[in-house]
C-alpha cells in the first residue's frame, strides 16, 4: 500500500522524513494542474508529493479528487456560469427545502419546515420540496426510494451499508465525493431551476453536492451568496455525511449529535440545538385530563387505559406480531382496556388484525394512514413504535411513555439509547416480553407517571418553528444584497413549553436553550 502520512514538500520528491516506500515524482502535467489550483489537495499518494498550500484558512472542505473535478469544471463551469448569469430575479424570497422520500422522516421533517415559513411570514415566501434525486437525477439514484424500502427490509444487508459509509467517511474510501461528482450537474441545474435565496437540506445525501454548487455560484462574477443550512432528523446519532463544514447554519436536535458535529469539522457557532422538526399538529398541544377525554369520545375511544401501536407510515416494524401480543397481553378479567393500532399503508397487516380475535374486555381499534396522529397519541397513554426519530420526537411532547419494538440496523441503534438511558420507556424486541411489559406499565401508576414526566421534558413543540425562525435570519444575515424583503413579526408564533432533548437523558431539569 501507499502511505498517505507524510507530506512531500517539494516537486522532486524530496520528504520531511523516512518514506516506507519511495515513490517517482509526479508528471508534469499533474505538478501545473497544482500549480493552477492551489485549494484543491490532489487525492491519494500524488498529495503526498505535489507541494501543498497548507492549510485551507476559510475551513472549507478538502477535496481528494482533484483531477476528475479540474475535469468536469473546465467542461461546464463556462456554460453554468452563463446560464445562470441568465437567470430572472424572483418576485418573493425562495427557499428550497431538499429531501428524499427514503423513509418517512425526511419528507415529514421538510413539510414541516415549510408550515413554519408559512406561518412565521404567511404569503411572503416562496417554498419548494424537492425530492432531488427522483426529480433530478438518473437511473439508478432516481430510484432511492424503492431502493431504500428494499435495503431497509433486509437488516444485515443494510447494517453493513450504514456502517461501511460511516466509517469509510473522510477517508480516501468514502463515499462523498464520487457521489458528489456523479450528481454535479443534477444539483446544478436543480438549484438554477429553483433561483433560491436559502437552501434547506434534510437529507444527509444533500450535503456534499450543495455545499460544491453553492461555492461555485459564489465564485462567478454574475454570482452570489446562497445561504445553505442543513437540518438534522436523526435523534441519537448523526452520520457523517450530515455535516458539512461549508456550511451556514447546522440545526441539530440535541446534545448527541452536535458532539458529532463538532467531532467532523463543524464550530461551535455553525450549529444550533433546536430540536427535531415535528408535524403541525404538535406545536400546540393540550395534554389536559378534559382534553383527554374530549378527543377519546371524538375518535371513538373509550376512557380506560389505552395503549397506541404504530408502525410508521409504511406499518413496518413486525407490527402484526407486536400489536397480537400487545392485545393478548393487556386484556384484563377486571378491567377493560383499549388497543389502538395505527397500520399506515400496510393493507394486508390492517385486514388481520381487524379479524382479531381479541379478549372480550379488550376493545381494539384498527385503523390504517392517519393525518392527525397528535390527536391518537394525546388520547393513548403508552406508545409501543419502532425507534424511529420522528415518533419518538412526536411522543415526546405528548409525553407518552414509549415503548421500542425494533430499530433499523445501524441508523436508528442510537435512538433506543436515547429513550431508554433518558428513563422514557424500554426496549423489547421480542413481542411477547414486550406485550408482557406494557401490561406491567399499565399495572404500575408512579412507574408510568415517572416515565411520562421524562418524557415530557424531552419534548420540543416549538421546534419547528424555531428552526424555521433562524433559517429567516440566515437567509437575511447572509444573502445576498438587496434581496427581497419580509415583513416579519418580532418573534415567530408560541407553541407549548416543553424541554430539551438532552434533558430527559440526563434524567434533571432542562437546561439553558440553546442559541
Amino acid at each position: 500500500m501507499f502511505s498517505t502520512g507524510e507530506r512531500r514538500n517539494s516537486a522532486d520528491g524530496k520528504s520531511d522524513g523516512a518514506s516506507p516506500l519511495s515513490l517517482p515524482p509526479p508528471p508534469k502535467f499533474i505538478q501545473d494542474l497544482q500549480n493552477q489550483l492551489p485549494s484543491l489537495p490532489l487525492p491519494g499518494p500524488f498529495a503526498n508529493l505535489v507541494p501543498s498550500s497548507g492549510d485551507d484558512a476559510s475551513g472549507q472542505h478538502q477535496d481528494r479528487l482533484t483531477l476528475a473535478w479540474a475535469i468536469s469544471d473546465g467542461i461546464n463551469n463556462k456554460r453554468w456560469e452563463e446560464r445562470w448569469s441568465a437567470l430572472q430575479r424572483p418576485d418573493k424570497p425562495r427557499v428550497l427545502i431538499l429531501m428524499s422520500e427514503t423513509g418517512g422522516g425526511h419528507k415529514a421533517s421538510a413539510q414541516s419546515i415549510g408550515e413554519a415559513l408559512e406561518a412565521i411570514a404567511p404569503g411572503q415566501l416562496q417554498v419548494s420540496i424537492v425530492d432531488v434525486f427522483v426529480d433530478h437525477t438518473g437511473f439508478p439514484f432516481n430510484r432511492f426510494p424503492k431502493m431504500y424500502q428494499w435495503f431497509s427490509s433486509k437488516p444485515t444487508v443494510w447494517d453493513a451499508v450504514y456502517k461501511t459509509s460511516k466509517y469509510t467517511s473522510d477517508s480516501i474510501l468514502g463515499w462523498e465525493e464520487p457521489l458528489a461528482l456523479a450528481w454535479d450537474s443534477d444539483f446544478q441545474k436543480c438549484i438554477e431551476q429553483e433561483n433560491p435565496d436559502i437552501i434547506v437540506s434534510v437529507h444527509p445525501l444533500c450535503q456534499d453536492p450543495v455545499a460544491r454548487v453553492v461555492r461555485r455560484v459564489g465564485k462567478w462574477k454574475a454570482g452570489r451568496k446562497v445561504p445553505f443550512v442543513t437540518c438534522i432528523t436523526d435523534l441519537g446519532e448523526g452520520h457523517p455525511f450530515w455535516f458539512h463544514v461549508d456550511v451556514d447554519r447546522c440545526y441539530v436536535p440535541g446534545e448527541a449529535v452536535r458532539s458529532d458535529g463538532l467531532r467532523h469539522g463543524l464550530r461551535e457557532d455553525q450549529m444550533a440545538m433546536k430540536g427535531l422538526p415535528i408535524r403541525k399538529g404538535f406545536w400546540e398541544v393540550d395534554t389536559s385530563d378534559a382534553n383527554v377525554a374530549r378527543l377519546r369520545g371524538e375518535l371513538g375511544l373509550k376512557a380506560c387505559r389505552t395503549v397506541l401501536v404504530v408502525g410508521g407510515g409504511d406499518g413496518m416494524g413486525g407490527l402484526l406480531s407486536v400489536a397480537q401480543h400487545v392485545g393478548k397481553a393487556i386484556a384484563s378479567e377486571t378491567e377493560e382496556r383499549q388497543m389502538v393500532v395505527v397500520c399506515g399503508k400496510n393493507v394486508e397487516v390492517r385486514a388481520k388484525l381487524e379479524k382479531g380475535p381479541w379478549h372480550p374486555n379488550l376493545r381494539a381499534k384498527v385503523v390504517g394512514f392517519v393525518n392527525n396522529m397528535h390527536e391518537w397519541m394525546l388520547a393513548s397513554d403508552v406508545i409501543v413504535t419502532k425507534a424511529g426519530p420522528g415518533t419518538i420526537a412526536e411522543a415526546t411532547v405528548c409525553g407518552l411513555p414509549i415503548m421500542l419494538s425494533g430499530f433499523l440496523a445501524g441508523q436508528e441503534e442510537a435512538n433506543v439509547t436515547y429513550v431508554v438511558d433518558g428513563h422514557m420507556g424500554e426496549f423489547r424486541p421480542d413481542p411477547k416480553e414486550l406485550g408482557a411489559r406494557v401490561c406491567a406499565w399499565l399495572e404500575d401508576p408512579p412507574l408510568l407517571a415517572m416515565m411520562a414526566a421524562n418524557s415530557k421534558r424531552a419534548g420540543r413543540p416549538s421546534a419547528s418553528l424555531d428552526i424555521a425562525t433562524s433559517i429567516l435570519d440566515v437567509m437575511t444575515t447572509h444573502g445576498r444584497p438587496g434581496s427581497p424583503g419580509l415583513n416579519l413579526p418580532i418573534s415567530p408564533p408560541k407553541s407549548e413549553g416543553g424541554g430539551s432533548p438532552e434533558a430527559a437523558a440526563a434524567g434533571g431539569s432542562p437546561p439553558a436553550a440553546a442559541a
